[in-house]
């Protein structure tokens, strides 16, 4: 991670194998990429980060081709004092969900049903209220149309299409 430079910031990193020590050859670990960077100016902030999970060689590839996942992430956020306004938007390519019919939504970035592409974004709001902030958001995620079984073990047609409405209050107890 860098320093901070007239707000702004930046940070990488990469793993030979994201799910533990890293095993010979290279070819049978999952790597991951991660770029990174947000600006602060005032009330404004502002972020952006990259990411990139590449399976091992084998996974999956006479199925799907073994594409590398590939997620763009934005964000920001305007501070006007009396209420904070929050955006996100984010493009993932090639995600793979866990097929089981009891947990659909399990990362696994070297199984799992066909590929698909998903556009996510996300409006939010914060107040300060009580000493506290109370806090709601909605979020909507369209994903691309999987059709049909990919596995005999996965009985239905999957598309991780999601609205989501949040609400909370925090409420620091101590400093």
């Amino acid at each position: 991670a860098s320093p901070t430079w007239a707000g702004f910031k930046f940070a990488a990193s990469y793993s030979f194998n994201i799910n533990g020590a890293e095993v010979a050859p290279s070819g049978n670990n999952t790597k991951g990429l991660t770029l990174a960077g947000n600006w602060t100016w005032g009330p404004l902030f502002l972020a952006a980060t990259y990411d990139v999970l590449s399976p091992p060689d084998t996974a999956n590839s006479t199925v799907f081709g073994n594409p590398d996942q590939k997620m763009t992430q934005l964000g920001g956020t305007f501070d006007f004092k009396f209420v904070k306004l929050h955006a996100a938007y984010a493009i993932q390519d090639n995600i793979r969900l866990l097929p089981a019919l009891n947990n659909p939504g399990v990362f696994n970035p070297t199984g799992g049903t066909v590929p698909f592409d998903n556009k996510v974004w996300m409006v939010g709001v914060s107040v300060p209220l009580f000493g506290g902030s109370i806090l709601g958001s909605y979020q909507y995620a369209d994903a691309d149309n999987i059709n049909g079984r990919t596995t005999t073990n996965l009985p239905y047609a999957f598309e991780p299409d999601y609205s989501v409405w949040g609400v909370g209050y925090t409420y620091p107890f101590s400093r």
